[in-house]
């Protein structure tokens, strides 16, 4: 039932969410202002309907006033205003009830208001067909519902069509108000009847994936591990997989699905002979040394053609202690018999039950890696007192429940720590240091371009500025919970790497550097101190009355890991790591298989250094050119132009110029160091003179490049000159 209600209220936000365009709600608006003695003009372009969506207003309309969050000042509702005031257009955007505010304090401006938050402009409202829909929100639409918004337009226009009557707006001046309150409340329903309408397609709801796995043998709970392709594999194939379940094909299928679609080696373990054993030395031992052998089950290409992995057969034993309680009592006695009956066997190349799956987890790869940034980002949200609430945790020398603020749960996760992992006892409260955190305050975009240096053409940051402004997160007050922490902390550390990710891809060195200026000033290290009335931790514990001297180092331990859940709520809010993914995927097979094979999962857990791509960027290259001109000046009225230009820079071009646009068009030659990939655009500024008065002549352009001066009251012989600025 609890699936059931997500998938409904999901319907219903996306149903709230659409703009569609409606002629008939054109016509009555301006129809209330004809009545009242306005003047409506046949240019659709001055019609309050479509100024309203794209977010302008008509002249009759009066100005929308509400606060803005930076200063809190009352502004007027305009697409320009809420581009200068970054902030409050990212609060209202996220938090939509705020735009529902402002909508049921001014109702006669819902579609005004709509329209500056998501505005669509004049010659696209125009252009449409009615009822086409203009706007919803993407994040309620999945990705594989290709068809969905163009079924549910169809949908809209087929009611109207159907049930919109002309005739009753002649005499009901309600009708199209009646019209639209009883087709809004239907639109859920519709979207709902739509997606039903798509299962067993490659368009099927999720909601609907969930319930049929449901169904066979209860695999809807690997549903939050499957990637897109592997949930639609698994749907469209799982009758198909249960009734030839055994058979190699079937899991070859699912070893290409289920681990190579997430990256994940798998490889099957052989047991053989090795005719001469190189460890001993010496000739007299005959008999064969029991080794192993991978056999990869998929990335076949990365094993060799002459060399085996050979594994010891202690080794794989080794990987399989864990599948039974007791293997690790019985390991010397299975170690000597699987020797002995290997080395004298006959028939040596065998295979075992043993499949071993091998996963790396991407955490491990990242530049700024959750755990620590979480961390960091708990200690100053903390120290700055953004976050302070009471928590409840257990005293562990006489069972009763603590209830700490965040700041003593932070002091004590910091002592749990250095004492259970390090055995360090801490004996005053530290000051520690917040690492790479992001500033707790609204940065400006003038702030931000004042932060780049040294400045260049105007507009060459404006993107960039406008990207960091976009994806700015501020706590705004106090954070009252532990999954408002989480929630902060994850959108932070999201885009910090977006950030860094959007700065390091500018391809010149002038834009990236003035990117990792900007990304440097946005984050930064502080010094936090909790100022908790403790001299000590002594005094900390005797408060609370804790016998820290009798806690054990392992008890230390599940303190500090408690401490730190409490807090973050990293227990139950985390997002799934690639273990927990890896185990999924093994118990899933295993599920699926009617093979007693015994899985092995191992995660690589080399250090890695994280660096930089090594990719080739340019630079403003500097350049200065000069051009020479002739002018010819003929018996008869046309002048004739030619131009010669030539550039040099310091540094040569390595590639061919592409000369993309003249504004005066003109028969140019240019000689200069030539390379591939560069552009070059001439920006050139024409200035005639004449110095007699243009009596019966037309100044035109010839189409064929040439510039030419026709006298209509025959030869005249003018005197002046063209002057070139090229800039």
């Amino acid at each position: 039932m609890q699936r059931f209600n997500i998938f409904r209220d999901q319907s219903i936000q996306l149903a709230m969410s659409l703009i569609f365009k409606s002629e008939a709600i054109a016509e009555q608006m301006n129809l209330a202002i004809t009545e009242n003695g306005g003047y409506v003009s046949n240019d659709r372009t001055t019609w309050r309907y479509y100024l309203h969506l794209a977010g302008r207003r008509h002249e009759i309309d009066k100005p929308i006033l509400f606060k803005s969050v930076e200063s809190g000042e009352e502004i007027e509702l305009t697409v320009a205003n809420l581009a200068i005031h970054k902030k409050t257009s990212n609060v209202y955007r996220s938090n939509t009830e705020y735009i529902e505010n402002l909508i049921a304090t001014y109702p006669d401006y819902a579609v005004y208001i709509k329209g500056v938050f998501w505005p669509v402009s004049l010659e696209r409202a125009i252009s449409l067909d009615d009822c086409s829909i203009m706007y919803y929100d993407s994040k309620y639409v999945e990705t594989q519902e290709q068809s969905l918004i163009h079924d549910l337009e169809a949908k809209i226009r087929a009611t109207h069509v159907r049930y919109f009557a002309q005739g009753w707006r002649v005499h009901n001046d309600a009708f199209v108000l009646a019209f639209y309150d009883m087709l809004y409340p239907m639109l859920p329903a519709f979207i709902m009847q739509l997606r039903q309408e798509k299962q067993f397609t490659v368009e099927t709801h999720s909601y609907y994936v969930t319930e049929f796995l449901a169904s066979h043998q209860e695999l809807h709970e690997f549903i939050p591990y499957l990637t897109q392709k592997q949930m639609f594999t698994l749907y469209r194939n799982i009758r198909y997989w249960e009734r030839n379940s055994g058979k190699k094909e079937i899991f070859d299928w699912m070893v290409e699905t289920l681990l190579t679609g997430w990256s994940m080696p798998a490889v099957a373990y052989n047991v053989g002979q090795l005719i001469h054993d190189p460890t001993t030395g010496s000739d007299d031992d005959l008999t064969p040394k029991p080794t192993g052998y991978q056999q990869a089950l998929n990335y076949t290409e990365r094993t060799s053609g002459r060399d085996l992995d050979l594994v010891a057969t202690a080794d794989l034993i080794q990987k399989e202690l864990s599948l039974a309680s007791e293997n690790s009592q019985h390991q010397v006695e299975y170690q000597t018999d699987l020797d002995t009956r290997l080395g004298l066997t006959q028939y040596p190349n065998l295979s075992t039950k043993l499949v071993e799956v091998t996963a790396i987890d991407p955490e491990a790869i990242e530049r700024w890696e959750y755990m620590h940034g979480l961390f960091n980002e708990w200690l100053h949200l903390t120290a700055s007192g953004k976050y302070n609430i009471y928590h409840d945790i257990l005293n562990p020398t006489n069972g009763d429940t603590l209830k700490l603020s965040s700041k003593e749960l932070f002091a004590l996760y910091l002592y749990a720590g250095f004492k259970g992992f390090s055995n360090i006892e801490l004996t005053t409260i530290p000051a520690f240091h917040a690492m790479g955190v992001q500033i707790k305050r609204w940065i400006t975009p003038e702030e931000m371009h004042n932060a780049i240096y040294p400045e260049s053409w105007v507009g060459r940051y404006d993107g960039m500025v406008n990207y960091f402004a976009d994806t700015q997160y501020e706590v705004i007050g106090t954070l009252t919970s532990n999954d408002e922490l989480f929630d902060a902390v994850s959108t932070m550390l999201d885009n910090k790497r977006k950030r860094y990710s959007y700065v390091y891809n500018r391809r010149k060195i002038p834009d990236r550097a003035a990117g990792l200026q900007l990304f440097t000033y946005m984050y930064r290290s502080y010094r936090c101190d909790l100022a908790l009335p403790y001299t000590d931790y002594e005094e900390f514990f005797r408060t609370y009355g804790i016998d820290h001297t009798l806690i054990s180092n392992e008890t230390w331990q599940d303190i500090a890991t408690d401490a730190f859940n409490i807090a973050t709520n990293m227990e139950n809010r985390a997002v799934l790591s690639q273990g927990e993914i890896q185990r999924a995927m093994v118990r899933l097979m295993s599920k699926l298989s009617s093979y007693t094979i015994h899985f092995a999962a191992r995660m690589a857990s080399d250090s890695y250094d994280i660096t930089d791509p090594i990719t080739p960027i340019l630079g403003d290259i500097p350049a200065s050119a000069h051009a020479s001109m002739s002018v010819d000046h003929p018996h008869t009225g046309v002048q004739d132009v030619a131009v010669k230009s030539k550039m040099t820079t310091s540094t040569p071009l390595a590639v061919m110029p592409d000369i993309v646009a003249l504004k005066a068009p003109r028969r140019l030659r240019y000689q200069m160091d030539i390379a591939m990939g560069i552009q070059v655009t001439m920006h050139q500024h024409q200035v005639v003179n004449i110095s007699e008065p243009l009596v019966g002549v037309d100044v035109t352009e010839n189409v064929k490049d040439k510039a030419y001066l026709s006298d209509k009251i025959g030869k005249r012989a003018l005197d002046g000159f063209i002057k070139g600025e090229y800039f």
